[in-house]
């Protein structure tokens, strides 16, 4: 628009600027004031900031925990492991002796 010197109204500007946002930060962006541009534009990426700063926190937390699951997981499945062996073993013992 500038190149062209084609010059329109800071309200205008504004809506262009809002509507080609993210929805997420649109939504977060329009609980707020803002009164020109420039403070539309800081209140977005403090918006943006926000939303990655809790995203990031979440797949920590969630990596963490899924983490902290999977030995017990492990150690259970292992068990299992064992008592189907021991069942078998004691299985073809007693096969063993009625053959004899």
């Amino acid at each position: 628009m500038m190149r062209a010197k084609i010059r329109e109204e800071p309200r205008i500007t504004m809506t262009r600027f809002y509507c080609g946002l993210n929805l997420e930060v649109r939504d977060r962006a329009d609980i707020f004031m803002y009164h020109d541009l420039n403070d539309l534009v800081q209140l977005c990426v403090r918006v943006e900031q926000h939303i990655r700063k809790r995203s990031t926190t979440r797949r920590e937390v969630y990596s963490s925990k899924f983490k902290s699951d999977k030995p017990q997981e492990e150690k259970k499945r292992r068990e299992r492991g064992k008592k189907k062996d021991n069942y078998r073993e004691s299985s073809s013992k007693e096969a063993k002796i009625k053959n004899i």
